[in-house]
């Protein structure tokens, strides 16, 4: 399908804004912005980009094809560090104001606000005013937090906003919506959401959700997760893994893989993070007790930016809970960060996937291996219900040793039945991806493709 540029903008080498990153030290983020990417590079080869993120710095490698600046999150992040001073709330309000008024005047007239004296937001707006489309990128941004009242969810909302300030074109890729707790969430995300040109949701709990807040049928369309796409797998990356490891017989087996996160860290209302590791820690042991030749890895799908959102922390804690048992050396901690296309190489190789984090569990359905997926959120409930497994989905809430117990009881004796399950229906996925994604950048009026 050709690219069509809207009729207010001529140029040769139209510009795309994408928004809503957060940071390549998230594996699946990572792997949801390059599978993204590559596609958008391939259906607009003289287009420019910016990409605007939490972590500008992690997308350093992509300097080369890309403008990339910080979000007002990391804009607010970096005043405070630079001007502690300051009141925070006080330059959010007025960093808002400067880009609304700039928006203002350039869609009614292309008039200019004048120099800003602060070269990000003066970055930003130039950003937006020379866009032809603005695209938010993959994942799940929008819902509701607990702490500082839910304020949060203004950051990504403003992006959003921001795209129809500036009368620009607006498009989500496949997303996550919720859950928004709050009545003044769900009434500025309707408000957004209403704006978009079209709107890609992940799973069947957003398409509910934001059926509920009142968006036009016509504008939002249920799509697989990104990350099922993705298809790099470093064979070699992984070998080298085993060997640093001391994995000696890489056939040895059998192999059960794990990840874990901090859920207790990044949500205080969370107060199950102690009974939730102590599940694992014991479904780990009970595997090797099934399996005196077995091994359980604990991979680090996700490493920063922030220490609450380190994967390698409660993995070690669970590490140290189960290198006790008699088997402990069979049990390999992964403690440095690894690339995407390794940590899907090495997830391939395992019998069993014990996921808490939602893109290792696709990671590792990918290459059709059997996933007990543990949910955090609303966004893991749905997509494993797109697939047909939502009976090897268990919230994280609810986690602990007798129910990841009996659930790996019930899956082993049928891993392979489910095997061939799990292959059928990612096939289904890539089949319908591929056809989606062509929708992106088409003018609003191919209904089709909606």
């Amino acid at each position: 399908m050709s690219v069509q540029i809207p009729d207010n903008h001529t140029t040769s080498s139209p510009h795309i804004v994408i928004v809503n990153l957060h940071s390549t030290a998230n594996a699946g983020d990572h792997v949801l912005f390059k599978v993204l990417f590559d596609h958008l590079r391939c259906r607009v080869p003289h287009g420019r980009f910016t990409l605007i993120a939490n972590d500008p710095s992690s997308f350093r490698p992509y300097a080369d094809q890309a403008q990339v600046l910080p979000s007002f999150f990391a804009w607010l992040k970096q005043t405070r560090r630079e001007r502690p001073w300051v009141s925070w709330m006080g330059q959010a309000v007025l960093g808002a104001i400067t880009v609304v008024l700039d928006g203002w005047l350039s869609a009614r007239g292309n008039a200019k606000l004048g120099p800003m004296p602060d070269p990000v937001l003066r970055d930003i707006a130039k950003a937006y005013r020379q866009a032809q489309w603005v695209i938010s990128c993959p994942g799940n941004f929008i819902y509701s937090r607990a702490h500082l009242a839910g304020l949060p969810i203004l950051g990504p909302l403003s992006l959003l906003f921001l795209a129809h300030w500036y009368r620009k074109p607006l498009e989500l890729a496949p997303q996550t919506i919720g859950p928004l707790w709050r009545g003044w969430e769900r009434w500025l995300v309707a408000w957004v959401l209403r704006h978009a040109q079209r709107i890609l949701l992940r799973d069947p709990v957003s398409v509910e959700l934001v059926k509920a807040l009142g968006v036009p049928p016509a504008r939002y369309r249920l799509v697989p997760d990104l990350a099922f796409l993705y298809r790099e797998a470093d064979q070699d990356g992984a070998e080298r893994l085993w060997a640093r490891l001391g994995v000696a017989d890489t056939t040895q087996g059998p192999r059960l893989g794990m990840t874990l996160l901090n859920w207790g860290a990044q949500h205080p209302r969370f107060r199950g993070q102690e009974a939730y590791e102590q599940g694992m820690a014991s479904l780990a042991s009970t595997f090797l007790d099934d399996h005196p030749q077995g091994q359980v890895f604990l991979f680090p799908q996700v490493c920063g930016p922030t220490w609450a959102d380190d994967d390698r922390i409660p993995a070690r804690r669970v590490w140290e809970q189960v290198r006790s048992h008699p088997r402990g050396s069979q049990v390999y901690l992964i403690d440095a960060p690894q690339p995407p296309a390794v940590l899907r190489a090495a997830y391939h190789t395992m019998d069993l996937f014990v996921g808490s984090r939602l893109h290792s569990n696709i990671f590792a359905l990918t290459g059709g291996v059997p996933v007990i997926a543990v949910a955090y959120q609303d966004k893991t409930f749905g997509v494993m219900r797109m697939l047909g497994l939502e009976e090897w989905t268990v919230a994280i809430e609810e986690v602990d040793g007798d129910l990841l117990i009996r659930r790996y009881r019930r899956l082993w004796p049928e891993r392979h039945r489910w095997r061939q399950k799990i292959q059928q229906a990612v096939s289904e996925c890539v089949a319908d991806l591929e056809h989606a994604l062509d929708c992106l950048l088409a003018p609003s009026n191919e209904k089709e493709h909606l």
